[in-house]
């Protein structure tokens, strides 16, 4: 139902699920913890949790873009459950306020990849380790028609730990996509505004994204370090 509220009553295990249409999670201070095989779109069924990005049914046509708010407790993942690849597959306008993501149970994969929408995150923790990216920001070529925004801490009241690589790019395939001609410099189209970042963690920014990225971290702006053809820009700034 759009615009209703699920609480959690008590920490419980699931197999996943997805969100296609507006609503508020409230954990309530719970942890919901996954087991395989997870859900997914299509035939993939990999994901703890995964938000469509439209609203009625999915239908694209209808444009109406879900906007999702998680708080108040942990999203985790069981032990041994190879199939499950990502913690949040994220396609909508999403806020996480106080909402611990863990993935430090996956093998591989990510703990939030966020391909469209906005991203707004306010305290908690993201929770990655080797061979799970954290935090991972495309610029997809099918989502090239409006701005986005990943804001962490914007009232500077929050801090947040993230764990592992926070990953930057855009679809390689952009640069024939008519859509992404017409609006010109990608990097406006998606701006990273990261206050109060704790925990051991670095940028990666693909070798077409180091220019042009348009990211703010703990007060200071990532710029590229060494050669503009550099698979990892502005490391050194991150974890402060």
């Amino acid at each position: 139902v759009k615009g209703a509220e699920l609480t959690l009553a008590d920490d419980v295990e699931g197999k996943g699920f997805r969100v296609d249409t507006s609503m508020t999670i409230d954990l309530a201070g719970h942890t919901y913890t996954a087991t395989a095989p997870g859900v997914g779109s299509f035939d993939i069924s990999n994901q703890v949790l995964h938000i469509s990005p439209w609203c009625n049914n999915n239908v694209a046509n209808d444009n109406e873009v879900c906007s999702v708010t998680i708080k108040n407790g942990t999203i985790a993942v069981k032990a041994e459950q190879e199939s499950l690849k990502f913690v949040i597959q994220n396609y909508s306008n999403l806020t996480l306020t106080d909402v611990v993501l863990d993935g430090t149970n996956l093998t591989e994969g990510y703990v939030v990849s966020a391909n469209a929408g906005n991203l707004t995150v306010n305290g908690g923790e993201v929770l990655g380790k080797e061979g799970v990216v954290a935090l991972d920001l495309e610029f997809h070529r099918n989502y090239t028609a409006t701005k986005r925004t990943v804001k962490f801490n914007e009232n500077g009241q929050t801090r947040t730990t993230i764990n592992g690589v926070i990953k930057y790019y855009r679809d390689s395939k952009l640069d024939d996509n008519d859509t992404f001609k017409e609006v010109g410099s990608w990097e406006e189209y998606l701006k990273v505004e990261m206050k109060n970042i704790v925990g051991d963690n670095s940028f990666e920014l693909s070798k077409t994204t180091c220019k042009d990225s348009n990211i703010s971290f703990n007060g200071k702006v990532l710029e590229c370090v060494g050669e503009e053809t550099c698979d990892r820009c502005g490391s050194e700034i991150a974890g402060e």
